[in-house]
Parts: structure tokens; sequence; C-alpha cells
């Protein structure tokens, strides 16, 4: 099996981060929103919570499958061996989507 460089291989954990990092950051972009559709009226505080509750499960859920594929993209693009032209262009994108998620950053 071919050794990759050890520069790469840093280089391709750390988008793997800042994957992560911009999913987390539009999460926070959302989360006024998040909160009011959180809200839940029921005369059973537990019901009302456990409904609550019900619904965030279901947007991190989702958050997280689409971090997953995101992830299975990029390692599909990049981890069959030595691509850097690949790895840099990737490098290119999450660069800009720090950028543009930047005041997300909590």
């Amino acid at each position: 099996q071919e050794q990759l460089p050890h520069d790469y291989v840093l280089a391709h954990e750390q988008i793997h981060f800042s994957l992560t990092e911009i999913h987390t950051r539009r999460l926070n972009e959302r989360a006024d929103e998040l909160v009011r559709r959180m809200t839940t009226v029921d005369r059973d505080a537990n019901r009302a919570i456990a409904a609550a509750e019900a619904r965030l499960k279901r947007v991190l859920d989702e958050e997280s499958r689409a971090l997953l594929a995101q992830n299975d993209r990029f390692d599909s693009e990049t981890s069959l061996g030595h691509r850097p032209e690949a790895q840099r262009k990737w490098q290119q994108h999450v660069e800009r989507e720090l950028r543009e998620t930047e005041r997300f950053a909590r």
C-alpha cells in the first residue's frame, strides 16, 4: 500500500474537521428558528418536553446525515490514493464556507 505524505494526511483530516465546523455553524445560524419550532404547547409538561426533544432530534439527525454524506463524498474524491488537486479543491471549498459562516462560530 502506498504511503501518503504526512502533510497530505494532516490536511485531509483538517478538512474533515472543517466540514464538521461548517455544519455546526449552519445549525448555529438556524438556532433562533429552531428554538421557535421547538416551542410546544401541551397540558402535560412531559409530553411537551418529549415533543420538543423529538423535533430537535430530527433536526440533528438530518444535519448529521448531511455531514456524513459530505464527508463520504470528500473521501471518495480524495482518499483512494494521493490526489492533491482534488484535495486542494476541497480545501478551497471549505475555506470559502468557513469565511461565509464566520459570524455563526461560537
